[in-house]
């Protein structure tokens, strides 16, 4: 493999099981891209590689305090990625397809880990594009949830970048969730802190201009319309191959159950987006409306899956 960097690299930033893996296909499937899939994932490949530029201690599920030197380490990273100069461990996503080169000329990134910290890495990026992946906070809640993993309220709530925007009633609403047992209402909450910086630049029109916003639900639903509209803004056009990704099962299936991959595979596009609404009770939706109203989140609600866009 021959690695050149002469194009835009693209970053995606997201949270883990919000369809990050089935954009970064999408994407893929020019022939000048190169995918490097989370280059801060851990692994015995990884670790040796990562840990050159930084320090362990600060290595953990997520992201939530950086000093600007290590924010600084991380820059170098990607950078060095970027350039081709390191060995990424994440095998590319189409190396069995026909769309797949051994000569590449801009790199992939699916990032999950620093979301946090978008702004900063774009601002240091600027010559190339970020996106923004969004979904339903209850859709992702749940896949969360049925995955077992864990949920950050107090970790990102008392960080360096949102503390001090936090108002009285949303500060009391994190401390009475905290306390409740209410599983649902916890990870919705998360969702509003870890993505608080992004929604709040969006609210206020300050977002970086190689930024943009992605919602999975409108990949899923409005296929030929997102994607076209996604490529207009990396100034490249897309393939056949861009639209037909969309139908098959992600290479990340590892944390998608069998029903998910068979309906994907029937095209029900539908249940993709929409199952999430028999999996909760009133009382649930009645709770998750309020943390969402107290975060001044409008893009989504609870009384319908698709996003809301002005």
């Amino acid at each position: 493999h021959i690695h050149k960097k002469t194009q835009p690299d693209i970053f995606i930033f997201t949270l883990p099981r919000t369809g990050s893996t089935l954009l970064a296909e999408i994407l893929n499937t020019t022939k000048h891209s190169k995918s490097v899939l989370e280059p801060f994932n851990m692994n015995r490949q990884t670790r040796p590689i990562i840990a050159k530029y930084i320090d362990d201690k600060v290595i953990s599920e997520r992201y939530f305090q950086l000093s600007n030197h290590q924010l600084d380490c991380i820059k170098i990273y990607l950078e060095d990625l970027s350039a081709g100069k390191l060995f990424n461990a994440y095998s590319w996503s189409d190396i069995n397809t026909a769309y797949h080169s051994f000569k590449t000329e801009n790199s992939i990134f699916k990032i999950h880990k620093i979301s946090y910290y978008f702004d900063d890495i774009m601002n240091h990026f600027t010559s190339d594009y970020g996106l923004y992946l969004l979904r339903h906070p209850i859709s992702h809640s749940l896949s969360r949830i049925r995955n077992n993993w864990s949920h950050y309220i107090k970790e990102f709530s008392t960080s360096e970048k949102i503390i001090n925007q936090l108002t009285f009633n949303q500060n009391k609403l994190i401390t009475e969730t905290l306390n409740s047992n209410d599983i649902l209402s916890k990870f919705v909450l998360s969702w509003c802190l870890e993505n608080f910086v992004f929604l709040n630049a969006q609210r206020n029109n300050t977002l970086n201009n190689n930024v943009i916003p992605i919602y999975y639900e409108r990949i899923i639903l409005n296929t030929k319309k997102t994607i076209n509209e996604l490529y207009s803004f990396i100034q490249t056009k897309p393939n056949k191959a861009a639209f037909e990704i969309v139908n098959k099962p992600s290479k990340g299936v590892i944390h998608s159950s069998k029903e998910t991959q068979k309906q994907i595979l029937s095209k029900n596009k539908v249940y993709l987006i929409d199952r999430w609404q028999s999996q909760v009770s009133n009382t649930q939706l009645s709770n998750c409306q309020l943390i969402l109203d107290t975060f001044n989140i409008t893009i989504y609600n609870t009384n319908q899956s698709l996003p809301i866009l002005k």
